[in-house]
C-alpha cells in the first residue's frame, strides 16, 4: 500500500471527535438511509478462500499469497455438481453423500440460499447420525453447520438448540483444546447475538478468542475472525469503542497476513469506517471509508454493492459533517453509472433527495430552480402589464 492510500493512523482512536462537526449540522438523513452498523460486520466467518487456506498457514511467515478470489456463484454450481456425482456414484445414504451436502450447504450458505443450506445440512446430519451415531464428532459438527444454517433463516430456537448440543458433543469428542470445539462456541456466540442475549453472546465471544489465541497462536487468522465476531457483539450494545478496539486488530491481522488488496482486509476497513463513524469520529470515518472504497473498486469494480455502499457511505458522513455538495456529487457520480433498474439506485435517489433538500438552492431533475425561475418570470409580466 502507498504512503497515499495508508489507512488513517487513528483507526484505532477511541475518543470521539467533535470538533469536526458544526454545532448547527444535525444528521439531516431519514433514518431509512442511515447505514445499520451491525450488518456491515461479518458474523460467518472468513470469506472462502481464506477457509481454504487458513489451516495451513504457517504461524512463523508473517504473510500468505492470497489466492484466486472464489465467486460464490461460482462455487455453489460446483457443490452442487459435486453433490450430483455423489449421489450417482455412492447414493443417498453414504458418508461420501453426507460431505457432499455439507460442502453445498456451506456454499449455499456464501450465496445467502439458507434454506437450501437449511435442507443439505440436514441430511448431512441424518446420514452421519446413521452411519457414524450420535456422540461422533462429526455428528457434532454436522448440528453446529445446521445451527449456522438456521441462524441465517432466523429460526433462532432450533439453532440455539444445536448449538449447544455441537459445543458439548464436540467438547466430548475432542476435548476441550480443540480447534473445532472453538469454532462451535462461536457459533454460539452468533446465535446468542442474533437473539439479542448479548451478555451470552459476549461470554461466548471471549471464549472462542481465547481458546483460537492459546491453540492457533495469536497471527492465525481464525483469530481476526473472532476479533470481528466479538466486536459485532460489543456494536449491536452500541459500544462502538470496544468494537472499534476489536476490528482494529482484526483488520491489523488480516492486513498482515492476507495484503492490502485481499477483499476480506477490504471488507475490515469498511468496517472500521462505521465503527469510527458511530463513535463519533467522523474525519478518521471519511478518511477509512475512501481508502475502502479506492480498493473495493479496483478490486471488485465500480458497480460491486460493497463499492457502492462505500460510496453511500462517503456521501452520508460528507452530509454529516456539513460538506452537503460534495455528498451531492458522490450520489450524482454513482447515479451515472448504475445500470436502470439497478437494485440500488432506488436508495441512492432517496439519498439525493434528501441531499437536494440539504442544500441551499438545491436542483432536482425535471423542476425545482428552474420552475421558481418560471412562475417568477410570469409574476413579473403579470406586474409589468397590470402597470399599463
Amino acid at each position: 500500500m502507498t504512503e497515499r492510500d495508508a489507512p488513517p493512523s487513528d483507526l484505532t482512536l477511541e475518543t470521539p471527535e467533535t470538533t469536526d462537526v458544526a454545532p448547527d449540522v444535525a444528521p439531516d438523513v431519514a433514518p431509512d438511509v442511515a447505514p445499520d452498523v451491525v450488518g456491515e460486520l461479518s458474523d460467518d466467518g472468513p470469506s472462502a478462500e481464506v477457509r481454504a487456506q487458513s489451516d495451513a498457514a504457517d504461524d512463523g511467515d508473517d504473510t500468505i499469497d492470497p489466492p484466486a478470489p472464489v465467486d460464490p456463484a461460482r462455487a455453489l454450481a460446483d457443490a452442487r455438481a459435486a453433490l450430483a456425482d455423489a449421489r450417482d456414484n455412492h447414493g443417498d445414504d453414504e458418508l461420501q453423500t453426507a460431505d457432499a451436502q455439507a460442502a453445498f450447504a456451506a456454499a449455499a450458505r456464501d450465496c445467502g440460499d439458507h434454506r437450501a443450506a437449511v435442507d443439505a445440512d440436514r441430511e448431512a446430519l441424518r446420514i452421519r447420525e446413521a452411519k457414524l451415531g450420535p456422540d461422533h464428532a462429526e455428528t457434532a459438527r454436522a448440528r453446529g453447520d445446521l445451527s449456522a444454517s438456521l441462524r441465517g433463516l432466523g429460526e433462532l430456537d432450533e439453532a440455539l438448540e444445536l448449538a449447544r448440543a455441537a459445543v458439548d458433543g464436540l467438547t466430548a469428542a475432542l476435548g476441550e483444546d480443540a480447534p473445532l470445539v472453538a469454532t462451535a462456541w462461536g457459533n454460539l456466540s452468533a446465535v446468542y447475538r442474533a437473539r439479542g442475549d448479548h451478555d451470552q453472546a459476549i461470554e461466548a465471544g471471549v471464549r472462542t478468542l481465547e481458546m483460537r489465541r492459546r491453540l492457533l497462536g495469536d497471527k492465525h487468522l481464525d483469530v481476526a475472525v473472532a476479533l470481528t465476531n466479538l466486536g459485532t457483539i460489543h456494536a449491536a450494545n452500541d459500544n462502538f469503542a470496544r468494537a472499534l478496539e476489536l476490528e482494529g486488530e482484526a483488520y491489523d491481522l488480516r492486513l498482515l497476513k492476507l495484503g492490502d488488496e485481499h477483499p476480506d482486509v477490504l471488507a475490515s476497513l469498511a468496517s472500521l469506517a462505521t465503527l469510527l463513524r458511530n463513535n463519533g469520529n467522523l474525519s478518521s470515518a471519511l478518511k477509512t471509508q475512501r481508502v475502502a472504497f479506492a480498493g473495493q473498486e479496483r478490486v471488485h469494480g465500480p458497480l460491486a454493492p460493497q463499492t457502492l455502499e462505500s460510496r453511500r457511505m462517503i456521501a452520508y458522513v460528507l452530509l454529516r459533517i456539513g460538506r452537503r455538495l460534495e455528498a451531492l456529487t458522490e450520489v450524482e457520480q454513482a447515479l451515472r453509472i448504475l445500470p436502470k433498474g439497478h437494485r440500488l439506485a432506488e436508495e441512492f435517489r432517496d439519498l439525493r433527495r434528501h441531499l437536494i433538500d440539504a442544500v441551499p438552492g438545491g436542483k432536482r431533475r425535471g423542476g425545482g430552480r428552474s420552475k421558481a425561475k418560471a412562475k417568477a418570470k410570469k409574476a413579473k409580466a403579470k406586474a409589468k402589464k397590470k402597470a399599463r
